[in-house]
């Protein structure tokens, strides 16, 4: 799996809530090309574990204490530069996921979405595309960064396909559950 751009995937799970950090990880340990190097609680705190483990991927909440998701998110871009960064947090509206883009990430994922999104999210965003969850209500947002972009990607029933030959392993039940 040399030529895989996903092997040995360096991640950081950012999330105040216990419970759900580790639910994400056990997404995330599904997959043998995803090493979770770190867990933590808060913003401030992941801005200097960004800083001192330099992950591929860093998935992050909006509502943290002491430094606030998009605060980290700006910070992380600094100490950082190189780290992807999708937001994973419970907030739909549209303005915070434009403000959400406007620190740089690359993907928005709902929680309520994350166990359909969340693995096919990580694989886009690391493959170099936007990822917004399909709850978010669209619209006419297609000026989400400086200038007119495509929207990002979505689920859609041709995914698993597209992801199955990237070399993405699935566990069940990604490979039967798509939203249109």
């Amino acid at each position: 799996m040399a030529n895989n751009p996903y092997a040995s995937v360096r991640i950081l799970v950012v999330d105040d809530f216990a419970p759900w950090r580790q639910y994400v990880c056990s997404m995330l340990q599904t997959n043998p090309e995803f090493c979770v190097v770190a867990e933590v609680c808060d913003g401030l705190e992941a801005v200097q574990k960004a800083q001192e483990l330099k992950p591929d991927l860093i998935l992050l909440d909006i509502g943290l204490p002491t430094l606030g998701g998009l605060e980290a998110a700006n910070r992380i871009r600094q100490v950082a530069p190189g780290a992807r960064i999708i937001f994973l947090t419970q907030n739909s509206d549209t303005d915070m996921v434009r403000a959400a883009f406007k620190t740089g990430a690359q993907g928005y994922v709902l929680k309520t979405d994350a166990g359909i999104e969340l693995i096919p999210a990580v694989a886009w965003v690391l493959g170099g595309d936007d990822f917004v969850s399909g709850g978010i209500k669209w619209g006419n947002f297609g000026r989400y960064r400086e200038g007119v972009i495509p929207p990002p990607r979505r689920i859609t029933p041709n995914l698993h396909c597209t992801l199955s030959r990237s070399g993405i392993l699935f566990p069940e039940p990604w490979q039967f559950i798509f939203r249109n």
